[in-house]
């Protein structure tokens, strides 16, 4: 089995030693650096070349969303999942137009970070609900994109079944694959069927991309309400 690679980018040793063993207690991942700041945490990526960097946002010599661009830059193919303490929306929408993999907060559950490393390092992109109707909150804005408008793309109704549909608007909403499997009484291996084929048949790939082709085609609301 090939291990997903990971370096931690975190000012707090405790905070990074505390990850590690967390990590490295799954039989797929395995950490293979630390950084206790940006500009080394830039250095440590361009010599291990990891899968993922987990990266913390407030950190002396280049803080996290400085990292990302640098990073970014020089191995645009690497993954950057964001764990931070942050809950400014602001800081979110930033991380995420900077090409972020994904943002999770530090306050949540082990089991999410297992979730979103894993996520990450099959190409998804990771937000947990909250950050999603942010997130589409932003993109609404941003784009001033009007739902009843008539779109020159096809109807989703012509081009997706009403399954495809249905696993549309959960991914969209911020729903994991369990959470959808769930919800729809399928399997994951199901859901994650439906949505490789809803990738291909619309031509999408990053969740910007899957949310905006949602709200444009009236399948989710950029307003408040968009879970119901």
């Amino acid at each position: 089995m090939n291990k997903i690679r990971i370096v931690i980018a975190d000012d707090h040793n405790v905070v990074r030693k505390g990850l590690k063993l967390l990590l490295e207690t799954e039989i797929d991942i395995s950490v293979i650096g630390e950084a206790a700041n940006g500009l080394e945490a830039v250095l440590i990526c361009e010599k291990l070349t990891p899968d993922i960097l987990l990266l913390d946002l407030q950190m002396p010599e280049m803080d996290g969303l400085k990292t990302l661009i640098e990073i970014k830059k020089i191995i645009p193919e690497i993954k950057v999942l964001i764990l931070t303490m942050h809950e400014d929306e602001d800081v979110l929408i930033e991380a995420m137009r900077n090409n972020a993999n994904g943002y999770i907060l530090k306050k949540g559950p082990e089991d999410q970070l297992l979730e979103a490393i894993r996520a990450v390092s099959q190409g998804e992109v990771f937000l947990d609900g909250t950050n999603t109707k942010v997130f589409i909150k932003a993109m609404f804005n941003e784009e001033k994109i009007k739902v009843n408008e008539p779109q020159n793309d096809p109807s989703p109704k012509k081009i997706l079944s009403s399954r495809e549909r249905e696993v549309l608007k959960l991914v969209a909403q911020g729903f994991t694959d369990k959470e959808i499997a769930d919800d729809l009484f399928i399997s994951i291996k199901t859901v994650e069927s439906h949505k490789h084929r809803i990738k291909e048949k619309l031509g999408l790939k990053r969740l910007a991309e899957i949310i905006r082709y949602a709200i444009e085609n009236g399948i989710v609301d950029g307003g408040d309400d968009i879970y119901g």
